[in-house]
Parts: structure tokens; sequence; C-alpha cells
């Protein structure tokens, strides 16, 4: 009988051991499967990082190749051309939040680039015509300026810096543009001819100059 219970007392003894050993396997494999899918995870989440930054640096790439094709066509040498920069441009600095600025700038720049004055009605006809294709595309710039510092614009430039220090204005219509912080720059600017509406338009915010400005001609309405 004693070597009965003895024999008995081991076989209890085997199976609690073996079900240990069985549990602690368990836990093991359970470890190890969370610990796969704790790593499946991650890499899934990088993946997904480099997903997005591959996103992000094809977007760019298409930002850039427009700014250069936009920027190219505002140096061309034809009115038309130069007119779809312009155009090409502002579409630019609507999709492109981080590069508007940017985008605006070289819109102002083009302001800024010397202007023949209006040769008048006895210069020679190519030559009337080529200052009125000029103008067409400097008072575009400022429509398109204008649009989208209104109220009811799609895509809203206001809070951006506007610099036209130096540039010359023989007509443009500012009507309602709101210039909101940022900075609005008139330093030097020439008022040589034409109509240059400001009607209510508000400065509210920011730094507005025009230090310098030159009026010689034509009429600047601040109604």
């Amino acid at each position: 009988l004693g070597a009965v219970a003895g024999v008995g007392a081991l076989f209890a003894l085997v199976m609690a051991y073996r079900r240990q050993r069985l549990a602690e396997v368990a836990d093991d494999r359970d470890q190890q499967r969370a610990l796969l899918e704790q790593r499946r995870a991650i890499l899934e989440q990088e993946r997904a990082l480099h997903e997005q930054q591959r996103a992000r640096d094809d977007l760019t790439r298409v930002f850039n190749e427009r700014f250069a094709a936009a920027a190219g066509q505002l140096g061309h040498a034809e009115p038309a051309v130069r007119l779809a920069g312009v155009h090409a441009m502002a579409g630019l600095a609507d999709d492109w939040k981080h590069g508007r600025q940017t985008c605006i700038d070289v819109l102002c720049a083009y302001l800024q680039l010397p202007y023949e004055p209006d040769p008048g009605e006895s210069a020679a006809a190519d030559r009337r015509l080529a200052f009125a294709r000029d103008q067409r595309v400097r008072h575009t710039i400022i429509d398109i300026i204008t649009a989208h510092l209104r109220e009811d614009t799609r895509v809203s430039w206001q809070g951006h810096d506007f610099d036209f220090s130096g540039a010359v204005f023989d007509g443009g219509n500012f009507y309602r543009a709101q210039f909101t912080s940022g900075t609005v720059n008139f330093y030097r600017t020439r008022f040589t001819g034409g109509t240059v509406f400001f009607y209510r338009v508000q400065f509210t915010g920011g730094r507005i100059t025009f230090d310098g400005a030159q009026f010689t001609g034509g009429t600047v309405s601040f109604y």
C-alpha cells in the first residue's frame, strides 16, 4: 500500500509538473505571439510613415516643378505667355499653402520690374501695343491679388506680406481688399497715371507703409 501510495503521489507530482510546463509553454507562446503582433504593428506604422513621406516628397516635387514652370513663363518675352504664368503662379499659391508666400512674393516682384510709361497716342502702333499688353499683365496681377483678399474668396491670401516697394501703378482696382496682419509695403511706390481704386479697402493689424510714395499723375482714391 505504501508503494502504491508513493507511486500515486509521484504520478500526481509528474502530472502537476507537466501541467505547469504546458502552462509555461503556452504563456511563452502567447508572449511570442504578442511580440510578433507588436513588431508587425511597428512595421506597419513605419511603412505607413514611409508612404506618407514619399507622398509628401512627390507632392513637393510636383509643386517645385509647377513653380519653375510658372516662373519661367513670367520671364518669357511674349506677354501672352507671361499672362499665363501669372495665372499659373496664382493657382499654385492656392494649392501650395507652405509655398504661398513665395508665390505672392514672385507676383509682387513682377510689379517691381522696370516699367516704361505710356508712350502716348503719337507713338508707333507696335510700341503702343507692346505697352498695352505689358500693362494688362500687371493689372491682372493686381486683380488676382485683390480677389484673394476679399471675404468671398475661395482661397484667402489674407495675413500674408505684400511688397509693392518701388512699383509703378498706372491703374488698378483694390476694391474691398482686406489686408489683415502681415506687412503691406508701398515704400517709394509711384502712382503715375490712370486710376487706382482703394475703395473700401481695410488695413487691420500688421504694418503698412506709404513712406516715400509719389503721386505724380492720374487718380488715387482711398474712399
